[in-house]
């Protein structure tokens, strides 16, 4: 099956995800040791033995011949090298197992979290009480991954594999990711920032593939999450349509657990929520954690407010909410801690009664597109799909109410795609000027453009933009942030009386982030001793997911 996908699909195959998923990784040692050319050697000869060659040895340690079959079927039909296609497959894995082992230190890999979010709701939560699925998967392949959504009806000709199908991208020749199969098991990946990794772990989207062509139950769906050990963190949202039960399944490196839901809602980010895993959380900083939990409340809020669901159309509006529920401005905005990201690469609402799932067909954030009504597996028909009559329906209100601001996102991931792609400083720059011009009161787009400004040399339009960003309604950590680095300005220009004033403005806060107070505390006591303190801008690590910064 590998194969014909790849022929079918080999010019958007070699256009689309598989172009970008293998240099993600290497784009960000580029990125994190930027004129360091022997440092930037050392990381990546790293990360080729020590980190992806270990984890391609156990690639295939589940259903090897399966599951290699596709890897070559793909790789020979799309004319892709295999390595491209074994390596997008393994880059979330290396990201969060860097990020795991060098959280810490100066000159560690930054390694953005993903940021997808998804909710299962049925009984008093929606009309008839049947289950209602909504699912954002979001991930830095903005301009790649979305731009050729795909759905792939499979059957084997193997009669233990069950009919399923996929919601991916062209080239992307896996169920781990969303899929539905004709038992009406649903499952949704969240990639979890974790303490515990394993490097003899099986791929996590190998492993969900395994449940969605076996299993038949929820139970057998369980039994087949517990087989084996992933290499890094994941939450599964598994779905059991036919039982109408739903879970998180909860993976690290050494553990599994199963967080059942009840009561008719469950919600799910990116962060372990059972006590039982919750110290497995990786901290990376606050931004991260506020992101998730801020997705997650706002979608548990909005299911309340909109108890019951009767539309497809008011599951998709969940989607594509734009409101930061972290911050005192209530309007819509195109970045910050929003349940529809800059990254939110496929959407869909999945219907189970109704045999329905709907797709996102445009580029990110795809919540707020175009929405496709097909067949769900059990239906499908290969004589009858191309003669019925399938729904369009329409989720673009942000951009219609909220003109400039949705183009303030746009010009938001031209900015992304040029630094994370290209460390083009100077396009990302001008892309974010472009950003704050549209959008005058974003405190997230005034740091990164802030961040960018220093990182060409420009530390006047540096200092201007931290302090629109402290006036555009910041969460306490963004505004920590912009006083932060308006400190480490002042200090670089000796002014020490501002600089340090600024700092206190941390150090004196009845809460911050612990590596941003440390920081804090450090500039200050240096720049009280010596009356100034040099700002590196070679080492500024920006995050541009979480507008934050790896370290400080």
């Amino acid at each position: 099956m590998g194969f014909q996908h790849g022929r079918l699909l080999q010019q958007e195959a070699q256009n689309g995800a598989l172009a970008m998923a293998p240099k993600l990784v290497p784009n960000i040692i580029d990125n994190t040791y930027s004129g360091r050319p022997f440092m930037k050697a050392i990381a990546k000869r790293y990360v080729d033995n020590f980190v992806t060659g270990k984890l391609t040895q156990h690639l295939f340690g589940m259903s090897g011949d399966s599951q290699l079959a596709d890897a070559y079927g793909i790789s020979e039909g799309s004319q892709v090298a295999l390595d491209d296609v074994i390596q997008g497959l393994l880059n979330p894995d290396v990201l969060m197992i860097l990020a795991a082992r060098s959280m810490d230190e100066e000159g560690s890999f930054v390694a953005n979290p993903n940021n997808c979010s998804d909710f299962a709701v049925w009984g008093e939560y929606t009309a008839d009480g049947e289950l209602v699925v909504g699912r954002n998967m979001d991930f830095a392949l903005n301009g790649y991954y979305d731009r050729y959504p795909t759905v792939i009806y499979f059957e084997s000709s193997e009669p233990d594999i069950q009919k399923y199908m996929a919601v991916i991208s062209a080239g992307v020749h896996n169920a781990g990711f969303q899929a539905i199969n004709e038992s009406g098991l649903f499952v949704g990946v969240h990639t979890v920032p974790t303490t515990e990794t394993n490097m003899e772990g099986v791929p996590a989207f190998l492993l969900a593939s395994e449940v969605i062509r076996h299993a038949k139950t929820f139970d057998e769906a369980v039994d087949i999450f517990k087989l084996y050990h992933v290499p890094s963190g994941y939450a599964y949202t598994l779905v059991s349509s036919s039982e109408k039960k739903v879970a998180a399944i909860e993976l690290s490196g050494e553990h599994t657990f199963v967080r059942l839901s009840t009561g008719g809602k469950h919600v799910q980010t990116n962060q372990y929520l059972s006590p039982e895993m919750e110290k497995k959380n990786l901290y990376i900083n606050h931004s991260i954690d506020e992101d998730s939990i801020g997705r997650y409340k706002r979608i548990d809020s909005m299911l309340d407010t909109l108890k019951p669901l009767f539309t497809a159309k008011a599951a998709m509006e969940v989607l594509g909410d734009k409101v930061d529920y972290f911050s005192n401005n209530t309007s819509p905005r195109s970045i910050g801690n929003t349940v529809a990201v800059h990254t939110s690469i496929t959407s869909m609402v999945y219907l189970p009664a109704k045999a329905k799932v709907y797709v996102a067909s445009g580029m990110a954030p795809t919540s707020q597109s175009t929405f496709v009504e097909l067949p769900s597996i059990e239906v499908f028909s290969p004589e009858t799909f191309s003669g019925a009559p399938y729904e369009n329906i329409e989720n673009d209100d942000f951009k219609k109410l909220y003109p400039n601001k949705a183009l303030a996102e746009q010009a938001f991931i031209q900015a992304k795609m040029a630094y994370e792609y290209h460390n083009n400083v100077a396009a990302a720059r001008a892309s974010l000027r472009q950003a704050t011009q549209l959008e005058d009161d974003n405190s997230y787009l005034y740091f990164l453009q802030g961040i960018f400004e220093l990182k060409s040399g420009y530390f006047g339009e540096g200092q201007k933009a931290f302090r629109q960003s402290l006036q555009s309604q910041p969460t306490l950590h963004q505004k920590q942030l912009a006083h932060y680095y308006l400190g480490r300005i002042y200090a670089h220009w000796r002014y020490a009386g501002a600089a340090l004033e600024q700092f206190e403005e941390i150090l004196n806060a009845p809460t911050a982030d612990p590596k941003l107070l440390d920081a804090a505390l450090v500039a200050y006591q240096k720049t009280r001793k010596w009356g100034s303190l040099k700002l590196r801008t070679d080492k500024l690590a920006v995050m541009m997911q979480q507008a934050d910064m790896q370290h400080y």
